[in-house]
């Protein structure tokens, strides 16, 4: 033990409290302000959250202070209790905050490895490994994080499973399977061998005499068993396996239907055969199409945002993909192709419509992938800007109101740069002179609000962190936040339509100079697309800096106090002649302190006019 530190009762019940109000407290705004009505209010709602928010910001960050003081490594047998129905009550109660859960499952897990307790053990190694990938989700894949070390030291313990008293140690064993597999999907595509390995030893297990004996008429553990056995089928495309793997598939999928005991709502097992189908001449093209366009057609019109609706989009996300697979393979006639198209804009409709806070960080999943996956289908740049917007950067309130903030922001000054020093955007777009660039004023500008715009794209992979306000982010919160300068070039898929934006993606949180900011290995400066990230930078720090509404762990500044900052930092953080353009022109600055004060109710309304109250 460190010191005299000790975790007690009354503390951690007065933790839980205390988070457990900080949820509530999310819940009850989020309800006020994304739910439909007239909200002439909505920018005074914004406002008083950001200021009941950032008093619990600091509650928050006293308690967690208080936490770690008395959190240790050596604890007793009556501390690890204490934590262990405090953590649960976290876990269960929707309280799921993986950065928070870990303080307290590092000191946790090792004093019931210490002790041998795996009935205790295994379900906290269970929810570390769950919580560790849903926080990775969009970042990288479960495999490639911790997630899976929790996961293998599980089945690790199976050779115990007759020891084991506790349901919940037993069931953990299963929900870890069934979670590693979904992170191993794209394994069927490309090694489908190490697939089936981790899915036998999970239904060997299962269909063991020891387990049926013990837990083999237990209604949960069917479910988990039918998740286990049926994800293999979402494989979208046959035509990435070899003739070997699709007959693995088709013996998986006979056992599956011949051993299968429980009639959820999943309808992987349909979809895949279905294809099988197909792949065999048994269907045609026309056939296999209007069956998964009834599949995904019947599941969107399921989804009230209640009970099963998580599967019910699952189904649908993945009949939907089947669709764009036969899409590509050429084998629609031109009347189907058109109505496949509808149907992926049905869909990505469908996902602009979903509440913000349902399933947040799987959903964002989902509208990536959906992107990825028909982005070469769009018919227009613009029709893949539009899907951007809605599918992915608007789901994100206040990421979309930075993003507009931005744009409208970089348009006032590009339009004053021009006015006071055009020669600065001489060599963008490969406008060579004065002249040409004057010439094409309205599509540099146009350029520069677009790229405003999309700078921030990239955080679709680390959205669970951007919303996190009601505590100080962590060392690998910050980490994944940097990541997302390059995120975006990944998020569009090196699309070569957006080829003249990607620098400015890049380059936006790097100093003018080069000297700091990341990401380290970006070299802004010999960028021929600088000048638009130099005015990315400055309008992306003048609206972080001012933002009175959406930032609620600081308190936003006037624009004339950030001026000041602006002047500090010239020549290294930001591109002097921009600065001293801004501090030359007091119409700019009256200009800049309206929109960053006033103004921004503005883009506040709109885009509660468009993406709340429709």
């Amino acid at each position: 033990m460190v010191g005299d530190s000790m975790i007690t009762k009354e503390f951690m019940d007065y933790f839980v409290k205390k988070f457990k109000q900080s949820f509530e407290l999310e819940n009850k705004w989020n309800k006020l302000l994304f739910s439909t009505g007239d909200k002439k209010d909505w920018p005074e709602l914004f406002y008083n959250r950001s200021k009941e928010y950032r008093d619990v910001f600091q509650s928050n960050e006293e308690i967690l202070a208080e936490l770690k003081m008395n959190i240790h490594d050596d604890l007793s047998k009556e501390e690890a209790s204490i934590l262990y129905d405090a953590f649960f009550e976290l876990y269960y109660g929707d309280c799921d905050d993986y950065v928070v859960l870990s303080i307290i499952l590092d000191p946790l897990t090792n004093y019931y490895r210490k002790v041998s307790n795996l009935d205790k053990l295994i379900p906290l190694l269970h929810a570390y490994a769950y919580e560790e990938s849903e926080f990775y989700l969009t970042v990288n894949n479960t495999h490639n994080t911790d997630a899976l070390k929790y996961y293998f030291e599980i089945f690790n313990y199976q050779d115990k499973y007759a020891t084991l008293k506790s349901r919940d140690a037993r069931l953990a064993i299963f929900k870890g399977y069934s979670n590693l597999l979904v992170s191993m999907e794209d394994l069927i595509t490309t090694d489908i061998m190490q697939y089936f390995q981790v899915r036998q030893r999970a239904l060997g297990l299962w269909y063991s005499n020891i387990v049926q004996s013990i837990d083999g008429n237990d209604s949960d553990f069917h479910y988990y068993i039918d998740r286990i056995a049926s994800d293999v089928f979402k494989v979208c495309n046959l035509d990435l396996l070899s003739e070997k793997d699709i007959q693995v598939i088709k013996i998986t999928y006979e056992k599956y239907t011949k051993n299968r005991k429980v009639r959820s709502n999943i309808q992987y097992s349909e979809i895949v055969k279905l294809q099988l189908d197909y792949y065999d001449g048994l269907i045609t093209p026309e056939e296999l199409y209007n069956s998964l366009k009834k599949i995904h057609n019947d599941n969107i019109e399921k989804v009230n945002f209640e009970g099963d609706d998580a599967t019910y989009i699952e189904n649908a996300d993945i009949a939907i993909k089947h669709i764009i697979s036969l899409y590509k393979k050429g084998k629609l006639s031109n009347e189907l192709k058109e109505d496949a198209l509808n149907q992926i804009y049905r869909y990505k409709t469908f996902l602009a419509s979903i509440p913000y806070k349902f399933n947040p960080n799987e959903i964002n999943h989902l509208a990536l992938e959906f992107y990825q996956t028909s982005y070469d289908l769009l018919k227009s740049f613009n029709d893949k800007v539009d899907f951007i917007l809605e599918v992915i950067l608007f789901r994100q309130p206040v990421t979309c109101i930075h993003s507009l903030m931005v744009q409208k922001i970089s348009e006032i000054l590009t339009n004053a740069i021009f006015d006071a020093k055009p020669e600065l955007f001489i060599g963008l777009l490969n406008h060579n002179n004065l002249e040409d660039v004057l010439k094409n004023k309205k599509s540099i500008i146009g350029y520069i609000t677009m790229a405003s715009l999309l700078h921030d794209v990239g955080k679709i992979i680390c959205a669970n962190v951007i919303n996190t306000q009601l505590r100080r982010l962590d060392d690998k919160e910050f980490k994944i936040i940097k990541i997302h300068p390059k995120a975006g070039k990944k998020v569009l898929c090196n699309d070569k339509d957006f080829k003249t934006f990607y620098d400015v993606m890049e380059g936006h949180h790097k100093f003018y100079d080069g000297s700091f900011g990341y990401p380290a290995e970006v070299e802004n400066t010999k960028s021929k697309y600088r000048i638009a990230t130099d005015i990315v930078t400055i309008c992306d720090s003048i609206d972080a800096a001012t933002d009175i509404l959406g930032r609620n762990y600081a308190k936003g500044k006037s624009f004339i106090e950030l001026l000041e900052e602006l002047k500090k930092d010239s020549g290294t953080r930001y591109n002097p002649d921009i600065v001293n353009i801004i501090d030359n022109d007091m119409k700019l600055i009256n200009d800049l302190s309206f929109i960053t004060k006033d103004g921004r109710l503005d883009v506040y309304e709109y885009v509660y006019n468009k993406f709340i109250k429709e």
